[in-house]
């Protein structure tokens, strides 16, 4: 995930404090502060790299590349995962809200997945669309409305705790873990 520290609304260094507390993705701060105190503060924060602007960006690739090489690696080998509510296996292909197994179709686990994994990220139903199903389409984004309505009402009908999966209007989905 890439983070700025300069966030107009709050500083990339909660940001990334939040993440943290839910999920071990990578996170690469850009930033234009450039003391020791600020780099400190962001890798004290949670970040996994402070890049500096300005920077090239095919070293970022180069470096996002790596985390992510790694990140595979890692979770290879942990399966089981907590994500606020939720317990990811990976290698079963399950997830559970609230101690409660839920009854996924491929599609709707990995959308799920897909938000869980990247928790309080906004993702476009083109992303998700793209993501899930591997490849683009201008007309069936909107298919991933109907499947993360599934989802949501397989969790209500199990759970009286809300599964923090949002809406963001005209724009797609998030996951939020509050």
């Amino acid at each position: 995930m890439l983070i700025d520290r300069m966030l107009p609304d709050m500083d990339g260094a909660s940001v990334c404090t939040k993440i943290r507390q839910t999920s071990d993705v990578p996170v690469l701060m850009l930033t234009g502060k450039v003391s020791s105190q600020d780099l400190v503060d962001g890798l004290e924060a949670g970040a996994d790299e402070y890049i500096k602007k300005p920077f090239s960006h095919v070293e970022l690739m180069a470096r996002i590349k790596a985390h992510l090489r790694r990140t595979k690696v890692s979770t290879q080998t942990n399966t089981i995962k907590a994500v606020g509510s939720y317990q990811i296996d990976a290698k079963a292909k399950q997830i559970s809200f609230a101690k409660h197994k839920l009854k996924l179709t491929k599609t709707e686990y990995d959308l799920l997945y897909k938000l869980l994994s990247y928790p309080e990220c906004v993702f476009t139903r083109e992303q998700l669309f793209t993501a899930v199903f591997n490849y683009n389409s201008d007309s069936s984004d909107r298919t991933v409305d109907v499947h993360l309505h599934n989802v949501k009402r397989k969790i209500s009908a199990i759970s009286q705790s809300h599964h923090g999966i949002t809406a963001i209007y005209g724009v797609g989905y998030k996951l939020s873990l509050e």
